[in-house]
């Protein structure tokens, strides 16, 4: 929803923590993953590593709401066959561009991330309207 203008704020402003925490959670992911354990907490751990790595407190706060409003649909939707794996290659992309500082292709690869976001949920919000006014909105963005 929010990440292609906060993934191409991250590649400029992450630190080399963050993208290591980053990294961490991916990891995680990958372990529990091939051990067929739920990945819900590490995707959404690190969608708020993007949000953090972007520096802007105002999207943090918004993020929070939103991953707590879409909690329900979001486990659906990582038990759905093969949606596990999309995440985590999905995110294995967004990461590759933060670390390697290419702001560019990441809003297009998160920009596909948004389409199998809308294509997965039915939500009967506009996340890209939402998105555009909480980034127009927010200091530093």
């Amino acid at each position: 929803m929010l990440e292609p203008p906060l993934a191409a704020r991250a590649a400029t402003h992450a630190s080399p923590d963050e993208i290591s925490e980053m990294e961490e959670i991916l990891q995680r992911q990958q372990v529990k993953l091939a051990r067929g354990e739920t990945t819900v907490a590490e995707d959404a751990e690190f969608h708020y590593g993007i949000a953090l790595a972007s520096g802007n407190s105002v999207v943090l706060k918004v993020l929070d709401i939103l991953m707590d409003l879409l909690r329900d649909t979001r486990e659906r939707s990582m038990q759905v066959e093969g949606r596990p794996e999309k995440s985590l290659a999905g995110h294995r992309r967004i990461l590759s561009a933060i670390s390697a500082r290419m702001p560019n292709p990441q809003k297009q690869r998160c920009g596909g991330t948004l389409k199998m976001w809308k294509k997965s949920y039915s939500t009967g919000f506009d996340a890209r309207r939402i998105s555009a006014v909480i980034i127009r909105d927010s200091p530093g963005m």
